[in-house]
């Protein structure tokens, strides 16, 4: 198990563009390892491969890796861009859409190995103590209403029900 957020490593690294680090599909957007000569499209995926190989060289090459925690910031400082609703929602959706592909796409490492995730968090945070980007990883705001809208109902994570009240409750699943 695992917590990998692609954010700080973009932010701190200023080695990729910020599309890569949010899935975008671009012809000529991709990173070969000099290491290895595989290629990627995403850092999230260069992440998972990167504690694969360190499993690997531990002994452990048939572990399964379970992501407990990732996700992208919705806000913050000026100074945390790219910490933004826009960016959290294609870095969400991106990431479901890759992790959801049928057939499984797997990593280049581990082709046709799923990767299993959990986004991080439910609700905003707004009395937790640190930086401004660690109270906003969320998909719901502190009333309960959605932040954006994530693509999850088509894959049935995510049902809503519509309470007698009008108001709305999801339930993860």
């Amino acid at each position: 198990m695992v917590n990998l957020y692609p954010y700080p490593t973009y932010k701190e690294t200023n080695e990729f563009p910020l599309d890569f680090a949010l899935f975008t599909e671009k012809p000529n957007l991709y990173y070969t390892d000099p290491n290895t000569t595989l290629v990627y499209t995403n850092l999230f995926d260069i992440s998972v491969d990167a504690l694969n190989a360190t499993a690997a060289s531990l002994g452990f090459n048939n572990l399964t890796l379970l992501v407990t925690e990732t996700g992208w910031p919705t806000n913050g400082h000026e100074k945390d861009y790219p910490a933004s609703l826009q960016n959290a929602k294609l870095f969400n959706q991106r990431l479901i859409k890759h992790v959801m592909r049928v057939p499984v796409v797997g990593t280049p490492k581990r082709p046709g190995v799923p990767v299993r995730v959990y986004l991080f968090a439910l609700f905003d945070e707004d009395l937790k103590v640190g930086e401004p980007t660690e109270n906003h990883w969320v998909l719901f705001y502190a009333n309960g209403s959605k932040k954006y809208e994530l693509g999850l109902e088509k894959h049935g994570v995510l049902r809503r029900t519509r309470l007698t009240n009008g108001e709305n409750k999801f339930s993860l699943l």
